[in-house]
């Protein structure tokens, strides 16, 4: 199956349009191979791949136009998803014979068996609620296979394989197109153009069983909400102020649910309206996550009954921020924390709140930062980046177990509020 899957990433160009009839376009390339074909998805309303057609067509057409193109195009092959409540047959049409080739059969709620042979009773289980499968509106993980979307702009696949991790790059031109590019597992350069049209919402049921009936490594385009068009902005030319998207919120809804996703290079932290704490997702494979102690802090603000105290940082908790209490932007205020052995720390700059995402702006957030060693006496200053998105400081230079002050050096003007913020730290070990 792995096999298959890897044989499947290729030099692809991909085109996915949405209007009524939701269908995805994708010139195929095998590896080592001359064939060439466009393969058509249509989907059903939740997202589960409905039909699936293979053109003669090896070369790169006008998509926005592909109603009238494949007018003239001769069918390879077909294959349709047969979909009943507890049983799914895919069907191959081919010179002009009709076949089951695979089919899943309901167990449990959650629960399918792929039967991936039609002439055997051979079968894995396909647990749809599995640790194992992670999705959210911008991070995908089947069988083994990864891949998330980045900032709206950049996409990047990690396929296990025995010659390593397959990363992708992508470039965006602000609009509709967007450009993959990776050396593929046997060397070869592979290049993919992407192109989005409109907004499509898979269900986690779909989406995990598209993953089986393409035969394909997830894709977030096949498996989370595509990205809406009134979030296909250039951020050159984006309000940077007034805009919780521009400071790093991705708001997404899967379902009813809605979700906010604040995601960096290696991690992704979601968030529900029903949960405050998140879901931590993307860390390397090796990364252990480190418990905070002896945690404190140069002053608390307190208004009223709210305490906003340092220990509120250790949960990652939104809307309990760590607020400096003294007069001023918090020029010299510090927490610190024993270092346990962490290789560095994430932080959540600002005050960070799933309903009220305004409160980052008009809040103070911390601009620079000098990091010392209690012990060692080493000191390094370190600028971030106006943005809640995690950031990661490294502390590899300073000794194992020793305390690291974090002192405030300037901040970033509030709109509103004189008091810097910090949201959530975690400490990790590479």
């Amino acid at each position: 199956m792995k096999k298959i899957m890897f044989f499947f990433m290729s030099f692809i160009f991909c085109y996915l349009y949405a209007e009524s009839n939701n269908f995805i376009l994708r010139l195929y390339y095998p590896y080592g191979k001359d064939i060439r074909y466009t393969e058509e998805f249509n989907f059903y309303d939740d997202g589960l791949v409905k039909q699936i057609i293979h053109y003669d067509l090896g070369d790169e057409v006008d998509y926005y136009n592909w109603e009238n193109v494949r007018k003239n195009l001769k069918i390879l092959r077909k294959f349709y998803i047969d979909r009943k409540e507890d049983n799914i047959n895919i069907i191959k049409e081919e010179n002009g014979t009709k076949k089951v080739i695979s089919s899943f059969k309901r167990i449990e709620k959650n629960s399918w068996n792929f039967y991936y042979r039609s002439d055997a009773n051979d079968y894995f289980t396909v647990v749809i609620d599995a640790p194992t499968i992670k999705i959210s509106p911008n991070y995908v993980s089947i069988g083994g296979e990864i891949s998330h979307l980045v900032d709206n702009k950049l996409i990047k696949i990690a396929q296990s394989n025995k010659n390593g991790i397959e990363e992708y790059t992508l470039e965006y031109d602000g609009k509709k197109e967007y450009k993959l590019k990776t050396n593929d597992p046997y060397g070869e350069d592979c290049s993919t153009i992407i192109f989005i049209s409109d907004y499509i919402e898979f269900e986690k049921e779909a989406a995990v069983l598209n993953f089986y009936i393409q035969n394909f490594p997830p894709h977030v385009f096949f498996t989370s909400p595509t990205i809406p068009k009134d979030k296909s902005t250039n951020s050159s030319t984006a309000n940077k102020k007034s805009s919780p998207e521009n400071f790093g919120y991705d708001y997404y809804t899967l379902g009813k649910q809605k979700h906010l996703c604040l995601k960096s290079e290696n991690l992704a932290l979601l968030y529900t309206e029903d949960d405050s704490l998140p879901k931590i997702s993307e860390l390397p494979v090796n990364c252990e996550i480190i418990p905070i102690t002896n945690l404190n802090a140069s002053s608390t603000l307190k208004e009223g009954n709210i305490e906003y105290t340092v220990d509120n940082i250790s949960s990652l908790a939104l809307h309990k921020p760590w607020v400096e209490g003294v007069k001023g932007n918090g020029v010299d205020e510090y927490f610190q924390f024993n270092k346990s052995d962490a290789s560095g720390f994430y932080m959540l700059n600002g005050f960070v709140s799933f309903s009220r995402p305004d409160l980052f702006e008009k809040n103070n957030r911390v601009e620079k930062v000098s990091i010392s060693g209690l012990s060692s006496k080493k000191t390094v200053d370190v600028v971030l980046n106006d943005t809640a998105k995690p950031q990661y400081i490294d502390l590899s230079e300073f000794k194992d177990d020793e305390i690291i002050r974090i002192t405030i050096k300037s901040a970033y003007n509030g709109s509103k509020y004189n008091d810097t913020c910090v949201s959530g730290i975690m400490l990790v070990k590479f």
